[in-house]
């Protein structure tokens, strides 16, 4: 039996159109605060989630993961004086990602600082290679 987790496979539907939508009667009390308490419910829901994602190394590494394509951390400048949309595009990226570490450092402060020393290659010890040792039949 080996530990590999179960293959998962998703499939999302939807085939409702917009005018398949209800519609919300602003005048109606009991349906605006069913809208709030589904919004409330949805909110805890997305908490709880990303609170148990942040709370498992696995999950921290998945988050490092989404985060570093962002390059939050740095500045890149491609493109230059060629494609000035580059620069842009990398800068919204950064600032994507910026944002994103941003609301998970203010939410799981500590978990984020788990999640820079598990997966953080500038905080990571240096390799110091070993000496080999000499054989005393090789003298």
């Amino acid at each position: 039996m080996s530990n590999d987790p179960p293959e998962v496979s998703i499939r999302i539907v939807d085939d409702s159109q917009p005018s398949d939508q209800t519609t919300v009667d602003a005048a109606n009390i009991d349906q605006f605060n069913d809208i709030k308490d589904e919004q409330a419910k949805k909110l805890y829901e997305d908490r709880a989630f990303v609170a148990y994602l942040m709370s498992l190394p696995v999950g921290r590494r998945f988050m490092w993961g989404l985060l570093m394509p962002l390059h939050p951390f740095e500045t890149v400048f491609s493109g230059g004086e060629r494609d000035e949309r580059a620069v842009w595009y990398h800068h919204a990226l950064q600032q994507h990602g910026m944002g994103l570490y941003q609301k998970l450092l203010t939410a799981h402060r500590n978990e984020v600082a788990l999640m820079h020393q598990e997966n953080d290659v500038r905080l990571q010890p240096p390799i110091v290679e070993k000496k080999k040792r000499r054989s005393k039949a090789n003298g």
